[in-house]
């Protein structure tokens, strides 16, 4: 049989699952030997719905009584990295889509941050970064599902 138990100097009184108290340090010592059951972990929030690609692809086909690959091609020749409104934004000019919205280039300055790995200071250069502008129907529509 082993010696007593040693604990750290911070100590707190827990229930044992036999329904017996016993002291254990508040760093999960207890847990960590068997002498009190593991927490359960906590809960992951449940992930935000999501339309990817593909299902954007079935839906236009759909829709527009194409076959999935000539819709495939219609959605890239929009979206994909060399479609229309990145080859706009890439120029500098804003894509206004009425009743939806506006994609826009926006400048981003120079600023200072922290690397991550190393916690030293460095400068991030200035750049051009997409943006989003909803317009006034798109914020209707979907303020009116909520």
């Amino acid at each position: 049989m082993r010696g007593p138990l040693r604990l750290a100097p911070a100590r707190r009184t827990v229930k044992r699952v036999d329904g017996r108290a016993r002291r254990t340090c508040s760093c999960g010592a207890g847990v960590r030997r068997g002498i009190l059951p593991p927490h359960p972990p906590p809960p992951v929030p449940p992930k935000e719905p999501s339309v990817k690609k593909s299902e954007l692809v079935a839906a236009a086909a759909k829709r527009l009584g194409l076959s999935k690959a000539r819709a495939g091609e219609v959605v890239d020749a929009f979206f994909g990295t060399d479609g229309i409104v990145g080859g706009e934004l890439r120029k500098g000019n804003t894509v206004q889509i009425s009743g939806f919205g506006s994609f826009e280039p926006r400048q981003r300055g120079a600023r200072n941050g922290r690397d991550p790995k190393t916690g030293k200071a460095i400068s991030i250069r200035p750049s051009v970064v997409p943006a989003f502008r909803p317009g006034s129907a798109l914020k209707a529509l979907v303020n009116r599902r909520k």
